[in-house]
C-alpha cells in the first residue's frame, strides 16, 4: 500500500520507506520519509484518502510512533 502512494498523491516529490537496518540499538523498526512542498503539500498528503487508508491498516500494528516535519 505504501508503494502506491506516490502515484496517488501528486504532492509527494519523493517518498521512501523501509525497515531499520539494526545497526544501532533503540531505533524504531520502520521509517517513512515523505518529501512534500511546504505545509500545504504536507496537509494534502496527510489528509489524502489513500494515505488515510494506509494509516487505517498500519495503526493497529503500531506499538509506538515518532514523527517530525522539517524544512530542507
Amino acid at each position: 500500500m505504501l508503494g502506491r502512494l506516490p502515484e496517488a498523491i501528486p504532492e509527494l516529490k519523493s517518498y521512501s520507506f523501509g525497515a531499520d537496518l539494526g545497526i544501532a540499538a533503540g531505533n524504531h523498526d520502520f521509517a517513512v520519509v515523505a518529501d512534500v512542498e511546504g505545509e500545504e503539500g504536507f496537509r494534502a498528503y496527510q489528509e489524502h484518502p489513500d494515505h488515510q487508508a494506509v494509516l487505517a491498516v498500519i495503526r493497529p500494528m503500531l506499538a509506538d510512533r515518532a514523527a517530525v516535519q522539517f524544512t530542507l
